[in-house]
């Protein structure tokens, strides 16, 4: 029940936020044409663009590691047995994901709450546009990833278990 829940909101949760991609491409498309076609590049761009890629980048990291999309050396890992395999994903789950996704929601919400109370806002353009929010993505990300991790390293341990297969 909890795997199941999880990798829905993994999956939910990537696939709307990917639906940003698309107006991601036409914000540079638009700016590409206004800068190389007409000499006038946006001061808006770069802020939306930056939003609008960031926020897939950072809910999306849950489903990615869902689906194994994450970066692996398999140079030699693909070399060992299934059940070295799932004993080196479950070291990596404790002693890697883990603290990692501990510290970065811890320290994410205290960056986040820091940036609710001075209403802080993007420097990089004359738009000024508030970047809290984005910043609030940063624990809720690490918490989506966290879950995350929690049923893949149920699913490693069961493949341990049943003697290397998953």
């Amino acid at each position: 029940m909890f795997s199941k829940l999880v990798d829905a909101v993994s999956e939910t949760s990537a696939r709307w936020v990917s639906y940003l991609y698309i107006p991601l491409t036409l914000v540079i498309l638009f700016d590409v044409i206004m800068r190389y076609l007409f000499g006038s590049p946006t001061s808006w761009a770069f802020d939306a663009a930056l939003h609008l890629d960031s926020i897939p980048f950072l809910i999306g990291g849950a489903w990615a590691l869902k689906v194994g999309g994450h970066v692996r050396v398999d140079v030699l890992y693909n070399r060992f047995s299934p059940r070295v395999q799932h004993a080196i994903n479950i070291f990596l789950y404790l002693f890697l994901l883990f603290p990692i996704c501990y510290l970065l929601i811890k320290n994410g919400a205290e960056y986040a709450l820091e940036s609710w109370s001075a209403r802080e806002v993007s420097r990089w353009t004359p738009l000024h546009p508030p970047i809290y929010p984005l910043k609030t993505l940063i624990p809720i990300a690490f918490v989506l990833l966290f879950l995350q991790g929690i049923v893949e390293l149920i699913r490693e341990i069961k493949g341990l278990l049943k003697g290397g297969r998953s």
